[in-house]
């Protein structure tokens, strides 16, 4: 608080025209300045989550546009023969089914390309594991 002493005319000709003094700004409580009408907040709440909408939409719709490019970019894939037979749980297929009809993805590119990341990924482990010598009890 102000160590400033206060007149009590200047204040009374400065509430009178509207002139804030700095003393009494100090005196107010800080619930006091911070107090919104409810309307204002609502307001300022409507307008948070109005960004937030946009924001999420924006993302939603560069996930889409990505997940599209990359369909695009996995049927572009020819390097596979499809040449060997998968079998997948009846769910999954009813997902990539779905996906099949409604974009055009191939899925035969998809399992190639999601096998092949795969391997590339834990290329190490899978030759430690394919070349990791056979127990044989009569081979020593």
């Amino acid at each position: 608080m102000s160590t400033e002493k206060l007149d009590i005319k200047t204040l009374a000709r400065n509430l009178k025209d509207g002139v804030k003094s700095p003393a009494l700004e100090e005196q107010v409580p800080d619930e006091e300045k911070t107090t919104d009408k409810p309307e204002q907040k609502a307001k300022a709440n409507a307008e948070k989550e109005s960004v937030k909408k946009k924001v999420k939409t924006s993302v939603q719709e560069k996930q889409v546009a990505s997940f599209y490019a990359m369909i695009e970019e996995i049927n572009a894939i020819e390097e596979y023969d499809h040449e060997g037979m998968v079998y997948i749980d009846s769910d999954i297929h009813d997902v990539l089914k779905k996906l099949k009809n409604s974009t055009k993805l191939k899925i035969y590119s998809l399992a190639n390309h999601l096998f092949a990341t795969w391997i590339e990924q834990h290329q190490e482990a899978i030759n430690d594991v394919i070349n990791k010598p056979k127990k044989n009890k009569f081979l020593k």
